[in-house]
């Protein structure tokens, strides 16, 4: 089922003994590739990180984020570190961006200094991966909560088109 417009795009019955399995597997995938030859479309190119100290950092870092205060202001630290590592990270500026974001609106740190930052870490995030729809996200959020509305919908947008199932992105943007 096309999920966008409902349509059918391919059905079919497979009734066949339990010995069968590895071999119905195989021919089911066929089938489907068969389906959506053409109709599926390449996801564009994506940065990756080109240091793996600097991954395993921003790694440790996404666990500790959304939690607490005093597990964000480690996940920064953690982030910040990865960032020295491989400036040009995009994944690493975003998740320090939504945690800075995280300290000034949840977690009684600074505003003024960690909203700039949190605002900056995020429009550095989209400039070096714009095509990766968790950076989208997180510059809407923060262009929301600077009532920057048009700019704020227009990353919602870029997210959405990226990725039409991101569950993050539509709860927050509701």
């Amino acid at each position: 089922i096309d999920a966008v417009g409902g349509d059918h795009l391919w059905a079919e019955r497979f009734d066949r003994g339990l010995e069968d399995i590895f071999a119905v597997q195989d021919e089911v995938t066929g089938k489907i590739v068969e389906a959506l030859v053409g109709r599926l479309t390449n996801q564009p190119a994506r940065s990756r990180p080109t240091n793996m100290a600097a991954y395993d950092l921003c790694v440790r870092a996404r666990g500790l984020s959304l939690q607490t205060a005093l597990a964000a202001r480690e996940a920064i630290f953690l982030l910040e570190r990865a960032i020295a590592l491989d400036p040009e990270y995009a994944e690493a500026h975003r998740w320090l961006a939504l945690n800075l974001w995280l300290g000034w609106e949840f977690w009684d740190r600074p505003m003024d200094a960690n909203r700039a930052l949190a605002l900056a870490e995020a429009q550095r995030a989209v400039a070096l991966d714009p095509n990766d729809a968790g950076n989208r996200w997180v510059l809407g959020i923060i262009l929301g909560h600077e009532c920057r509305w048009t700019e704020s919908e227009a990353e919602f947008e870029a997210t959405f088109k990226l990725d039409p199932n991101h569950a993050d992105a539509w709860a927050i943007r509701a």
